[in-house]
């Protein structure tokens, strides 16, 4: 009978302690994107939420160098912001990496704990303009004729082949 008992407890409890965790409910994460100066929102930019459930690691060798990187990839997701700047993604509750991203602004990377906020605001930080053209010629300094096919070389990662 003590057996019984026994037996009879612990599967209670198991069924106890693990309801919770089978019924744990989606989060919906909302919020706004907007520039940063302005507060205008910001339309079509990329919200993802990143969640690392187990992380695997390997060592790798090569080039005499060694690493650990992760072998398993995180859960992601992921949204569109609509013409007012909002966004909605559904999740499980827990802790994610986000990121935000837009064409013509910076690139956010930040974090939330959907177990204890479900709302973000996003303001984002425009880039400089890059409208700016460059026109190179490269010359003979005895002759001051045009060489061709000189290639340009600047700071940073700039190449130009002509």
């Amino acid at each position: 009978m003590r057996k019984f008992l026994a037996y009879a407890f612990v599967a209670a409890m198991v069924v106890l302690l693990a309801a919770p965790l089978a019924t744990a409910a989606e989060v919906t994460v909302s919020g706004t994107v907007a520039d940063v100066e302005s507060g205008t929102p910001v339309a079509g930019a990329k919200v993802t939420l990143s969640y690392l459930t187990e992380i695997v690691m390997t060592e790798r060798t090569g080039a005499g160098m060694s690493m650990v990187v992760p072998l398993n990839e995180p859960t992601k997701y992921t949204a569109v912001t609509g013409a007012d700047g909002t966004f909605s993604i559904s999740v499980a509750p827990g802790n994610y990496g986000v990121t935000v991203e837009a064409a013509g602004f910076e690139r956010y990377c930040g974090s939330v704990d959907t177990t204890y906020d479900s709302q973000i605001t996003v303001q984002l930080t425009k880039l400089p303009p890059y409208d700016a053209q460059l026109s190179i010629l490269v010359k003979d300094a005895e002759t001051g004729l045009g060489v061709a096919g000189a290639n340009v070389n600047g700071w940073p990662d700039f190449t130009y082949g002509g």
